[in-house]
């Protein structure tokens, strides 16, 4: 270009000022110009564009907004543009993804209807993150910067990368799971932290709270304390269940009549004539005679009596866990006045029991040596 100046102006000079020569110099500056002015378009659309192709796939939002602005005013295709705001629509959702989890951490843990909504939000916000995943940007006919070396280094500040993202989904799923079951754990303690005892009508509430501690428990991220609160709770509302389970299990005995009811023997034979009254010495081989291993005889005491022990130990098991619980302290002391009625009731059961025990001995005994006598007469013939 510089030489077609140079020449013109010669010209120019040396013909003093041909209009013909004069006109082809300046149609050659003008072509120069815009030859000029093509060519520093051209070096602007390809830095441009390998600016938005870059930043689609590392840059932060700003940063790719601010080469989108840029882009348009220097005419980068439509493919290319549209790749970028793409990019940019999903780089805001990933922001407010980041916010609504910011959120839900500065709540928790979540124990109100209120706060519940967070749980929501930043579950839909997942889900959209989900389905908005762009594809990784592909090569286009289209585009002159894939064929230039671009020097603009690129800016990895804040940079969102897929590994990124994947792993803030990770952590809102986490978090949002965990809530879940914070939440519903405290609603079910709700329900029943004003109850002073439990009773049938709380049967299925306390299923519930045993259910959501259970899931609880399992979930990695979920409150301790409300954890605590519910075992608390539920220990508390079973062992009165128990308590009063145990207290149905005791038996109405049969008692020795008083010594001023003046019985006769077959008035007490009668009175004790049922099959749980008596006890009854165990019929080993050689009865009447006792065992060969032991030479004792065993003793069974009354069904009566049994029943009545064992629902006594189940009672007052089930009362010193009740205490250790913290159980309605009038359940506890009713029970314990029942046990006390019950205690003294075993006493008397227990001296009859000995007696009953003292006599068939006895008589066994007696039926014994009749017997060994009578086998001593068979050898003698």
């Amino acid at each position: 270009p510089c030489r077609v100046l140079l020449r013109a102006a010669a010209l120019v000079t040396t013909s003093g000022g041909d209009d013909r020569v004069g006109d082809e110099g300046e149609a050659t500056t003008s072509r120069t110009d815009a030859d000029l002015r093509r060519q520093r378009h051209r070096e602007r659309y390809v830095t441009v564009e390998g600016d938005i192709c870059r930043d689609t796939e590392i840059s932060s939002k700003d940063k790719l907004k601010h080469s989108l602005e840029c882009g348009k005013r220097v005419g980068v295709v439509t493919e290319v543009l549209e790749q970028g705001y793409r990019r940019v629509a999903y780089l805001e959702l990933v922001e407010r993804l980041t916010e609504d989890l910011s959120n839900l951490k500065d709540n928790c843990p979540v124990t109100t209807p209120t706060q519940y909504r967070l749980i929501r939000s930043l579950s839909k916000t997942v889900r959209t993150v989900e389905r908005m995943v762009p594809p990784p940007p592909s090569p286009s006919p289209y585009r002159l910067s894939q064929h230039h070396h671009v020097t603009t280094p690129p800016d990895s500040s804040n940079t969102i990368t897929p590994a990124s993202v994947s792993q803030l989904i990770d952590e809102a799923r986490s978090l949002c799971t965990a809530s879940h079951h914070d939440y519903w754990l405290q609603t079910s303690i709700n329900r029943l932290s004003r109850v002073t005892c439990a009773t049938e009508r709380t049967a299925t509430d306390m299923t519930r709270l045993a259910d959501a501690l259970r899931r609880a428990e399992e979930v990695p991220g979920c409150d301790e304390e409300i954890i605590s609160r519910a075992r608390t709770l539920h220990a508390r509302l079973s062992s009165e269940t128990m308590l009063k389970e145990a207290r149905t299990t005791l038996p109405t005995v049969k008692l020795p009549p008083p010594p001023e009811a003046e019985m006769t023997a077959k008035e007490l034979k009668e009175y004790w004539a049922g099959e749980e009254d008596c006890g009854w010495i165990e019929q080993t081989e050689g009865f009447p005679l006792p065992p060969e291993e032991t030479g004792e005889y065993v003793w069974m005491p009354s069904r009566a009596l049994t029943k009545l022990r064992n629902a006594m130990e189940t009672v007052d098991d089930a009362i010193q866990r009740a205490q250790e619980n913290g159980a309605n302290e009038e359940l506890v002391n009713d029970c314990k006045e029942v046990m006390d009625t019950k205690r003294r009731e075993k006493d008397l059961l227990e001296v009859k029991d000995e007696e009953d025990r003292v006599l068939a001995i006895a008589d066994a005994t007696k039926m014994a040596k009749k017997l060994k006598k009578k086998k001593k007469g068979k050898k003698g013939k």
